[in-house]
């Protein structure tokens, strides 16, 4: 997949909005992380996922030490 991306032109883009509007136009798929996929397909009602997941990862936030721990509260909201 990476060798027939990156020699075709016209393929890449710089960024989420530029291949948002490529999928809308048609004729054109975005591979990205769930995280992204849930977030652009909750806010257009146009665009879907198909398929599940290809894996699960997890996060993690890390803090300055003595980090009032109201702020980490906040986070895990």
């Amino acid at each position: 997949m990476w060798q027939f991306m990156s020699s075709s032109k016209g393929v890449m883009i710089n960024n989420a909005t530029e291949a948002i509007a490529r999928v809308k136009r048609g004729g054109y798929a975005y591979i990205l992380e769930s995280t992204m996929n849930e977030y652009f397909t909750q806010r257009n009602c146009d665009l879907i996922q198909i398929g599940d997941n290809l894996d699960s990862k997890g996060y993690g936030i890390g803090f300055p030490q003595g980090q009032p721990i109201v702020f980490i509260s906040f986070v895990n909201l």
